[in-house]
C-alpha cells in the first residue's frame, strides 16, 4: 500500500512554524529599533516656527506606515494664545498640487492635531538616472492669519517652500515582516559599530597599545614577545571576526542570549551596565 505524503500541507505547516520561531527571535529587537526611529521622526519630534506666536510639526504619511496612512500636522502656541488660526497647506509632487484649508480654534501650549485627508501617501514613483521621484516632493503654508486675544490680527508672511528630504527611503533600512514595515536603523548601526570594533582591534584597542612608562614584573624577554605578537594577533582575530556574516551572527547571538542590549547610542552594551539600564527602562 502506497502512502502519499501531502507535501503542500507539510510545507504550509513548516512555514507556519518558521513564522512563529522567526517572530519569537526577531520581533522584540525590531520593535525597539522601530520605536526609536518613530520617536525621532514622528509627529511632535520637530517643531518649526510659523510667525511669532505659532509652531508646527508635520508628519507626511509614507508607504511604510501601517494603515491608515494619513498625514498630520500639529500646531501649538509659541508665545500668546491664539483664538483662531487659518492657513492653507499645500503639497506638490509629480506635477500635481494638493491643498488643505485649515482652521483651528483656541491654540495654546497643548498641540492641536489636524489630519490632512487630501494628501496622497509619499512613496517612490519612478527612477530617473540616479535620482528617485516621489509622489510628494515639496510642502508650504500660505494665507496664514492668526486672530489673537483682544481682536488683534496677525498676518504671517508666507514661508519658503520646503523640499521633503526623503531620508526615510534613501538613508534608512526597512524590512517587511508579519505584515508590518519595520525600521531597522538601530540594528544596522549596532552591527556597524561591532564591525568597526573588530576592524580596529590591535590598532586602537588595549591589545595593540604600549606605554613606555608602564612597569611590569614580567621578564623583559616575555614582555618583548607580548609586545611583538599581540598587535598582529589582535589584527588577525579582528579581520576574521569582522567579516560581515560573522558580525551579523555575533549581533543576533548577543541579543538572543539576553546578556546584551542596544544602548542609547545604538551600540551593543552589557545589559547590567548603567547606560543600558537607563535605556532599557526608557524603551519599555
Amino acid at each position: 500500500m502506497t502512502v502519499s505524503i501531502p507535501w503542500a500541507l507539510a510545507g504550509a505547516a513548516a512555514a507556519w512554524v518558521w513564522r512563529k520561531i522567526e517572530k519569537a527571535l526577531f520581533y522584540k529587537t525590531y520593535l525597539l529599533s522601530h520605536r526609536r526611529w518613530s520617536s525621532k521622526h514622528g509627529l511632535g519630534a520637530f517643531w518649526e516656527p510659523l510667525g511669532e506666536n505659532l509652531e508646527y510639526s508635520l508628519r507626511i504619511a509614507q508607504s511604510t506606515d501601517p494603515e491608515p496612512q494619513l498625514s498630520r500636522v500639529a500646531f501649538r502656541s509659541a508665545a500668546r494664545r491664539i483664538e483662531r488660526f487659518q492657513v492653507v497647506f499645500e503639497a506638490e509632487g509629480m506635477g500635481y498640487k494638493y491643498q488643505e484649508n485649515i482652521t483651528i480654534h483656541g491654540v495654546g501650549e497643548t498641540p492641536i492635531v489636524y489630519t490632512l485627508i487630501n494628501l496622497p501617501v509619499c512613496e517612490p514613483v519612478e527612477i530617473i538616472g540616479r535620482s528617485t521621484r516621489y509622489s510628494l516632493e515639496t510642502v508650504r503654508f500660505f494665507s496664514c492669519v492668526a486672530f489673537l486675544e483682544g481682536d488683534r490680527v496677525e498676518r504671517i508672511s508666507t514661508p519658503l517652500r520646503h523640499s521633503l528630504t526623503q531620508t526615510w527611503a534613501e538613508n534608512s533600512r526597512w524590512k517587511e515582516r508579519w505584515g508590518i514595515w519595520w525600521n531597522l536603523d538601530s540594528v544596522m548601526v549596532a552591527q556597524q559599530e561591532l564591525q568597526i570594533f573588530w576592524h580596529w582591534l590591535g590598532t586602537y584597542s588595549h591589545l595593540g597599545l604600549y606605554s613606555p612608562s608602564a612597569t611590569s614584573s614580567r621578564p623583559k624577554a616575555f614582555s618583548r614577545f607580548i609586545r611583538c605578537w599581540s598587535r598582529p594577533i589582535a589584527k588577525a582575530v579582528g579581520s576574521v571576526m569582522g567579516m560581515r556574516w560573522l558580525v551579523i551572527a555575533q549581533f543576533w547571538l548577543a541579543m538572543w542570549s539576553g546578556l546584551f542590549v542596544i544602548d542609547g547610542d545604538d551600540r551593543l552594551s552589557w545589559r547590567w551596565s548603567r547606560r543600558s539600564k537607563k535605556h532599557v527602562s526608557n524603551d519599555g
